[in-house]
């Protein structure tokens, strides 16, 4: 019961993330979509007071400003939540060679299931790193990708700890059928 439930939100991270791909996101901080100008300048103010956040969090800050701190703190995110809501999107190329792009996301999501006397419930973070190619109306991509899972079980029999990890590599691909319609594997 707790493989299926593992393995079940690691294909939802995956597939949350070829979604995100698709849509287009270039920059999202704590979860927060981050929007540049063309000043370079972020123009969400909860996305520069992440961005100003995890700034000094890299730069090992002893205090991060105290109103982005309180903001974040307020949401309950943790570090960790705020690096894993984060992602990023690096592309390039030519309509004649085809467009690349370099892309990766972080993401935890918890579960919890009952079947029968057994009750499971855990927390899966993913870490992804992804590569396509698009060209006219198809783009092909593989995902790297690196899942933990933590969480308990009990039943009538005892409780106790258990926990996962799973490296993998997924292909995907997408076909534009027309405008509005597309086609889409993993």
């Amino acid at each position: 019961m707790w493989l299926s439930h593992f393995g079940r939100t690691v294909a939802d991270h995956v597939l949350e993330a070829v979604d995100a791909r698709m849509a287009g996101t270039e920059l999202t901080l704590g979860g927060q979509p981050v929007a540049l100008d063309g000043t370079g300048k972020t123009e969400d103010a909860e996305a520069a007071a992440a961005e100003r956040y995890l700034v000094a969090w890299v730069q090992q800050a002893e205090n991060p400003e105290e109103k982005d701190l309180h903001a974040l703190q307020s949401r309950g995110m943790t570090e960790r939540e705020f690096l894993l809501g984060s992602s990023f999107s690096f592309a390039t190329g030519t309509e004649r060679s085809g467009h690349y792009a370099l892309w990766g996301r972080g993401t935890v999501s918890s579960f919890d299931g009952r079947e029968g006397g057994l009750t499971v419930n855990g927390e899966v973070a993913s870490a992804l790193l992804g590569a396509d190619w698009s060209r006219e109306r198809t783009t092909l991509g593989l995902i790297v990708g690196h899942s933990v899972g933590d969480g308990s079980y009990a039943s009538e029999a005892g409780r106790g700890t258990v926990s996962s990890m799973l490296s993998g590599l997924y292909p995907w691909a997408r076909h534009a059928l027309g405008d509005r319609v597309s086609v889409r594997g993993a």
